[in-house]
């Protein structure tokens, strides 16, 4: 923790560290980050970044069961995590905390002893209605208050729906700025704390902002039939996705590529960084200084 400019960051299922790159851009600041990533190609991917200085990647850790969270105490600004999403997804069985990959209680025991100033998070818009009051619950407990959004990557221009559920998270204690909700105009809001339990449609029903989200998905449908080529990205943002290839050039043969399935499911687990980005603005006060001094 050298330099104090730099914002320390904690990334749990890092994958191919979407959100870092988001986040990055949305506070305009080098970030420091620690990342927890299992899947090998995501490491190896990770690494690439660094290489090639795209994140400052400082140490990984490959299994977050097991990551030594009390040595850390203290030591981050901000804690990320794109947790899986397969327990809440409503294109899976839902089984909730019956699923062997809910990792909510392993992420919540690092919440607890890290003790980061922010928490920021992504999931499915399942996650609402399935899982996501005992993550509020979870985080209320440990003293963080809880700002939640439905957030879509045809919102910052990409050519698919993508819609994701983002939760921002703010430890009330030692003097440090409270959230606020910057304007409803600006984002969409689904929960401020207590309607935590609620669903959906009556988050959308609530907050006239929300009724948006039928306008927009089907005018980014549209978009996408009407268009083969990429979509028109407003941010300044280089996706790695838009230089992959999809699918092979020959059919059923070998294609000399033999990492597509890999980086599909790398691009399916990840977040479009703007996507986030737009989140995490919309999600909080842009008079807040982020970092551990406020002056």
């Amino acid at each position: 923790m050298v330099d104090s400019n730099q914002l320390t960051v904690l990334s749990i299922c890092a994958g191919y560290g979407g959100i870092e790159l988001g986040l990055s851009r949305a506070l305009e600041n080098p970030l420091r980050v620690v990342a927890v990533e299992i899947e090998a190609y995501a490491l190896a991917n990770l690494v690439a970044k660094a290489e090639t200085g795209r994140l400052a990647i400082e140490a990984l850790y490959t299994d977050l069961r097991t990551f030594p969270a009390e040595r850390f105490s203290g030591c981050f600004d901000i804690l990320l995590a794109g947790y899986p999403c397969q327990p809440f997804s409503c294109a899976g069985k839902r089984k909730g905390t019956e699923d062997p990959r809910h990792l909510w209680p392993h992420i919540a025991r690092i919440v607890q002893a890290v003790r980061p100033v922010w928490c920021f998070f992504e999931n499915v818009p399942g996650h609402l209605t399935l899982g996501f009051p005992e993550v509020y619950c979870s985080l209320r407990d440990m003293g963080y208050s809880v700002e939640a959004g439905l957030f879509g990557a045809a919102e910052v221009g990409a050519n698919h729906l993508r819609e994701r559920l983002y939760i921002l998270a703010h430890a009330d204690s030692q003097g440090q700025p409270q959230l606020s909700w910057r304007k409803q105009e600006s984002g969409r809001r689904t929960c401020d704390g207590a309607e935590a339990g609620v669903s959906t449609d009556a988050m959308r029903q609530r907050y006239p902002r929300g009724q948006r989200l039928s306008n927009d998905t089907s005018q980014a449908r549209s978009r996408s039939q009407r268009s083969t080529g990429p979509a028109h990205q407003p941010l300044d943002d280089s996706f790695e996705w838009r230089t992959w290839k999809i699918k092979p050039f020959l059919r059923r043969k070998d294609d000399g590529c033999p990492g597509r399935l890999d980086r599909l499911r790398l691009c399916g687990n990840g977040v479009v960084p703007s996507q986030a980005a737009k989140a995490f603005r919309r999600l909080t006060d842009e008079g807040i200084k982020f970092g551990r001094c406020v002056e």
